[in-house]
């Protein structure tokens, strides 16, 4: 299977687990799972320099999600939830990397090291959490897990070099 495809295979994967989330979790896990599969596609289109609107627009959607993703690990705290808690966190990490990479990458590359030992350990991080649900388990919270998982590295930190655009 093509690069391209395989990613069009997770963000389906996704949006099944935003509907599973829509029908048997509850409404912060909806929206944290909606928003950052909106995130996700909104990253892919900068990426690509494929821009469906003008920038000020995307730039307030994106800050708006991450604002709807903060409310949602506010809740998960209030609530009393420590591993959705640790999970927002370490997510919430990879935003912050994200956007460093997206308005800065020329910058970001003299912290290239930085970048890297920060994702491979918030992906270690997430391992564990995953890990957890699934042995607790948590199916729906570990399958989320474990898909975002996958995309993460694919997609994101592309730990397999499958992306053929990107330069060595």
């Amino acid at each position: 299977m093509s690069y391209p495809k395989f990613k069009l295979v997770l963000l389906f994967l996704l949006s099944l687990d935003v509907l599973f989330y829509a029908f048997w979790g509850t409404l912060p896990h909806f929206l944290e799972t909606l928003s950052w599969l909106l995130l996700l596609i909104i990253y892919e289109l900068e990426t690509l320099n494929v821009k469906p609107i003008v920038d000020n627009i995307m730039s307030i959607i994106r800050n708006s999600l991450i604002a709807i993703i903060a409310w949602c690990g506010l809740m998960y705290a209030l609530d009393q939830a420590w591993l959705d808690v640790a999970n927002f966190a370490l997510w919430f990490v990879m935003i912050i990397v994200f956007e460093l990479n997206m308005r800065g990458p020329e910058s970001l590359k003299q912290y290239q090291q930085h970048y890297e030992l920060i994702s491979y350990s918030v992906l270690g991080g997430l391992i564990i959490v995953a890990g957890i649900w699934l042995f607790s388990s948590a199916w729906l919270d570990a399958f989320d897990a474990i898909i975002w998982l996958i995309t993460l590295a694919v997609i994101d930190l592309d730990v397999f070099k499958l992306d053929k655009t990107q330069t060595p």
